[in-house]
């Protein structure tokens, strides 16, 4: 996502175009309201979201003025006018949309937003601030979590993954022993076989193979005619990797894989990444 380039000029503007608003004279407070108040006051200041909502950059229903849609940002050679007229609509229409959805700002507050880069900066009071906070929040929770997952396959001595199983037991995080097994293939003791990489969403089912298939002869027959029949099927030589991820809701941060299949099958063959001494293995983890 590329910065835009309004932004920083936002902060410029509002520090220099907006005056803090009038506050209306208090009625008398006690001595406990008024120390309450002195502890915490209601400052204003500028901040900036990360603001992914759909509703300002496809377009709402406002209870107001009926359809509307953030504007879009002016290009990079816009004229002072054409800067003003898109603030001015970008408050308009993002100040209706706060104020539908229970966040309405104090008299003096400026907002625009940027539909491209889904950032929205505003100019308002503390209490405010912590509404749209909130509301950022669970905007962004409800954004779809791309998962990327990569698994390797290293080969090295028995001894060495021994030990390292060992080290890996009960633990959650097994960086340490992966970064263990890369150095020994870069010190040629172990041969990094295969990389399976794959990004997929929560709760959507992926699978990634890296190999190549093989016919094999399974059946032969003749008569005594001369003529001969053969039926051959197709095996897939390489790895093979299926899971089904699912996120944890409200920020959590475990995830559930269910399932998951490694397979890993291989034959002798000339030439090939999979070759091996034997004639053929095959090994399903689950």
């Amino acid at each position: 996502m590329k910065p835009s380039y309004v932004i920083p000029a936002l902060w410029a503007a509002f520090s220099a175009a907006i005056v803090p608003a009038q506050q209306t004279p208090s009625p008398p407070v006690g001595v406990a309201q008024a120390a309450q108040l002195t502890a915490a006051p209601d400052t204003w200041s500028t901040k900036t979201y990360r603001f992914p909502s759909d509703d300002l950059g496809t377009g709402f229903v406002s209870r107001d003025k009926g359809q509307l849609r953030a504007p879009k940002m002016p290009k990079a050679n816009a004229t002072e006018a054409e800067v003003a007229d898109f603030l001015k609509k970008s408050d308009a229409i993002v100040s209706l949309y706060l104020k539908d959805q229970g966040i309405p700002l104090p008299e003096g507050s400026v907002v625009a937003y940027d539909s491209a880069n889904q950032t929205l900066v505003i100019r308002t009071s503390g209490k405010a601030h912590e509404q749209i906070g909130a509301w950022a929040t669970t905007l962004i929770n409800q954004v779809p979590a791309s998962l990327t997952f990569a698994t390797y396959l290293i080969e090295a001595e028995a001894t060495e993954v021994r030990k390292l199983v060992n080290e890996a037991g009960g633990k959650g995080d097994h960086s340490a022993q992966l970064a263990k097994l890369k150095a020994l293939v870069g010190e040629g003791k172990g041969r990094q076989v295969d990389l399976l990489r794959l990004e997929t969403r929560s709760g959507q089912r992926a699978t990634v193979v890296h190999g190549e298939e093989r016919v094999n002869g399974v059946e032969l027959s003749g008569s005594k005619n001369g003529w001969t029949a053969h039926a051959n099927d197709t095996r897939e030589i390489g790895a093979r990797m299926e899971l089904d991820p699912v996120l944890g809701q409200m920020g959590r941060r475990w995830i559930s894989i269910s399932p998951l299949i490694m397979t890993i099958a291989c034959r002798w063959t000339a030439g090939s990444p999979w070759r091996r001494q034997a004639q053929g293995c095959a090994r399903t983890f689950e």
